[in-house]
């Protein structure tokens, strides 16, 4: 097995609020990020607000909890949206 280590040297997570509504990281830096929230979220990524409009039912499930890592490229931000009040945290992980 390869090292199966991620680097975190100098990142810092940041966070955003879930609701109904949908909700941004902004325009991130191009890299691999975990995300977790503490309520059951859908999420996309992409350059500008998601169309058709992401929901509970059409985005990527991202379990209440867990850890997954998503690709983001250049330009892109993190969207989500969620059933119901709740805070999503990501920190980059790679390149």
């Amino acid at each position: 097995m390869g090292d199966e280590a991620i680097e975190i040297s100098g990142r810092n997570a940041a966070t955003f609020s879930l609701s109904v509504a949908i909700a941004n990281s902004g325009v991130l830096e191009k890299g691999a990020y975990d995300l977790v929230s503490d309520v059951a979220t859908s999420v996309a990524i992409e350059r500008a607000t998601p169309v058709p409009a992401l929901t509970t039912a059409n985005g990527y499930p991202l379990p209440a909890n867990t850890i997954k890592t998503f690709r983001v490229g250049e330009g892109q931000a993190i969207y989500a949206i969620a059933g119901g009040a709740g805070t999503l945290k990501y920190i980059k992980v790679g390149n």
